[in-house]
């Protein structure tokens, strides 16, 4: 998971995600910047090759996002079905006579 421990709510670890997503995209911004700088030709064939790795990354921290934001919705309606069936068992228990 990308070294995001497992411990956090899924919704903080949307969050991170989308932190270090940010960051690629800052990060790959410049480098896109460096491969058109006449001043680092020495080097463009390293920096295309670091923003093909970067690329890889960021489709790998994209599918995890996507993939916790379902987790969480599917946590979220797990929650909401008990707690709708809680409230309405409460209900129809409340209204039985004591045995």
């Amino acid at each position: 998971m990308c070294g995001i421990e497992r411990t956090h709510k899924p919704s903080m670890t949307v969050l991170v995600l989308v932190s270090r997503l940010l960051l690629f995209a800052q990060s790959l911004d410049n480098r896109v910047m460096a491969v058109i700088d006449p001043s680092y030709a020495s080097i463009k064939s390293e920096i295309l090759s670091n923003i093909e790795k970067m690329k890889s990354q960021i489709i790998s921290l994209e599918e995890e996002k996507m993939a916790l934001n379902e987790k969480s919705d599917t946590d979220r309606q797990r929650f909401l079905d008990f707690a709708f069936n809680f409230a309405i068992n409460m209900q129809e228990s409340f209204f039985q006579p004591n045995t």
